[in-house]
């Protein structure tokens, strides 16, 4: 009986807290994506709200990292079969420092890039980074690169989810001058929560709790 009322606590929260940061994250979105010039977000300018789609921009690519499940097979998670939970890439418009150096250097002669130019690229900024769940297996990864694309769109969950220690040290390998409470964390193609949904799950968990709770005072009594 213990068991049981422990796991309906234990759902039971989890399902208010989730239902808590849906809430948190999509109070004041507007139903479909607000459109949001890549270079105003870099001069400073507020999102409309948490629900956007960012225009014309430069995914760098280079600067991705991702988080794999790790087998014995492949601890390194270099193999192309093995899964990819989430990845992570900046983003900047066409016209920030780091696109002109970047699109510099790649009409060089890699022979001629010097460490000096690398250490250039590394004192620059960007203000959006997106989490994404595209690419499912690391051979579906991006091989590096500067890509134009024409838009993202999803959900800024700053308030409810930031970068864990081992994705700020990989960024911060590339980007040491990076300050990550400037930077935007954008879930692609996530979409906010109705209030019926965010208050449906912390209604539910509440009733989980206040199950196990019962049966908790049910099972003393005897």
């Amino acid at each position: 009986m213990l068991r049981v009322v422990f796991v309906l606590i234990g759902l039971g929260g989890l399902l208010s807290w989730l239902g808590y940061q849906e809430y948190k994250v999509s109070q004041g979105t507007s139903k479909d994506p607000v459109p949001v010039a890549m270079a105003k977000l870099e001069f400073g300018v507020d999102p409309p709200n948490n629900h956007v789609e960012i225009g014309e921009h430069l995914a760098l690519y280079d600067a991705l990292i991702y988080e794999y499940e790790e087998r014995f097979s492949d601890p390194t998670g270099d193999d192309p079969g093995t899964k990819v939970n989430v990845t992570y890439y900046p983003i900047v418009s066409g016209s920030h420092p780091l696109a002109k150096k970047l699109e510099d250097l790649a009409k060089r002669h890699p022979d001629s890039i010097t460490d000096a130019d690398l250490e250039s690229l590394a004192k620059e900024k960007f203000k959006v980074i997106v989490r994404t769940g595209r690419f499912n297996k690391v051979g579906e990864l991006p091989k590096g690169g500067v890509v134009h694309e024409e838009k993202v769109k999803g959900l800024i969950v700053n308030q409810i989810s930031s970068l864990g220690w081992e994705e700020r040290n990989l960024i911060k390998e590339s980007f040491p001058n990076l300050d990550f409470k400037d930077v935007i964390i954008l879930q692609e193609n996530r979409k906010p929560s109705g209030p019926a949904t965010s208050f449906g799950m912390m209604g539910g968990g509440g009733v989980m709790i206040l199950v196990g709770l019962g049966l908790c005072f049910v099972s003393r009594s005897f």
